[in-house]
């Protein structure tokens, strides 16, 4: 099985998009993470001009570059920002990506209150046909203190019997958020990673 690896862009937060895709080409990465986080890393995002994205798109084939992935992360308990990543779907789309990430709180913005995980899963219900109709992956990546290991992600998303919803397995999250081992929460989650 050949593997992918790719760079996310935020590994240049505080730098330019074109700062990251030069650095990541020039290292000799042929795959990248867009990062579209609000407020965070806003290297491409859905309120750029048409124009803007199309020069962003056209540099990344000058430097041989795919967008595998779009780091789209979008609080999934906010009920006011599921449009945001409905529009960070279809900007996922316009660059050709497989997968877009988020996680199920704000990754680096300040959380809104905590909701139920019915609230949840009905953002992620939401999300399902929109992912169809673009033909993306949407990963859930573990992060936080409440949905920091495979298994408790795994208990959020597996009711949705999901053909395009999954998880984004980060180990250091997982120590670090999840106090986890991750060799033995991911054999209770690797089903859905």
């Amino acid at each position: 099985m050949s593997r992918k690896i790719l760079v996310n862009s935020n590994c240049y937060h505080g730098y330019s998009i074109e700062d990251a895709i030069e650095g990541i080409s020039n290292a000799g990465f042929k795959y990248i993470e867009l990062t579209a986080t609000k407020g965070w890393t806003e290297h491409v995002f859905f309120d750029q001009s048409f124009e803007r994205l199309l020069e962003i798109r056209d540099l990344l084939e000058e430097k041989g570059l795919i967008p595998l992935a779009l780091s789209g992360h979008t609080s999934l308990m906010d009920l006011n920002r599921s449009d945001d990543f409905i529009k960070n779907i279809y900007l996922a789309h316009f660059f050709g990506c497989e997968y877009i990430v988020t996680s199920v709180g704000e990754a680096h913005l300040e959380d809104v209150d905590s909701l139920g995980k019915d609230v949840i899963l009905e953002n992620l219900r939401r999300f399902e046909p929109v992912l169809r109709d673009c033909d993306l992956t949407m990963v859930i990546e573990v992060h936080g203190e409440d949905y920091g290991s495979g298994r408790v992600l795994k208990e959020l998303i597996e009711p949705l019997k999901s053909h395009v919803i999954f998880i984004a397995y980060d180990t250091a999250n997982a120590i670090f958020y999840g106090d986890v081992d991750p060799i033995e929460d991911l054999e209770d989650s690797i089903d859905l990673v």
